[in-house]
């Protein structure tokens, strides 16, 4: 497996595992249950491209990447900071559309500075893409 394949792999573990850290803290906090079923269905998105990912670095005998400590720590923090303040379905697709545009944006650079990561990584990195963007339309909606 080439460098710039396994980065990109690596850097959508990352992605996928943060989003779905994200997700799942805002969750128990969801009132109105079509928010709630459409960030399950992110969830979900996010878990079943995360694993690609991982399988196939798991073939290549490579190391999947979490998420950095002080990300997770930094995204807690402002969700249970905000959440505390405003509860509502607003605050929420506001925090989602924060994250979603990160994730976008990490990825999208991730894609840009490895040109040559093999297909199959990058077509991973797009879904993903596809995913964020796609959460990130359907906040609209409670904004």
């Amino acid at each position: 497996m080439k460098k710039e394949t396994e980065k990109l792999l690596r850097e959508c573990t990352s992605g996928s595992k943060m989003g779905e850290h994200a997700l799942t803290l805002a969750l128990p906090k969801v009132k109105n249950s079509e928010l709630k079923a459409t960030l399950e269905n992110a969830i979900n998105s996010h878990a079943i491209i995360g694993d690609e990912a991982k399988k196939l670095l798991f073939d290549a005998h490579r190391r999947e990447k979490e998420p950095s400590a002080l990300a997770l720590m930094m995204s807690d923090a402002k969700m249970n900071a905000k959440m505390m303040l405003n509860g509502s379905s607003a605050t929420i697709a506001s925090l989602i559309t924060d994250g979603c545009d990160m994730g976008t944006k990490t990825l999208s650079k991730a894609l840009n500075h490895l040109p040559t990561a093999d297909l199959k990584a990058r077509h991973i990195a797009n879904k993903l893409i596809a995913v964020e963007d796609d959460l990130k339309r359907q906040m609209r909606a409670y904004l």
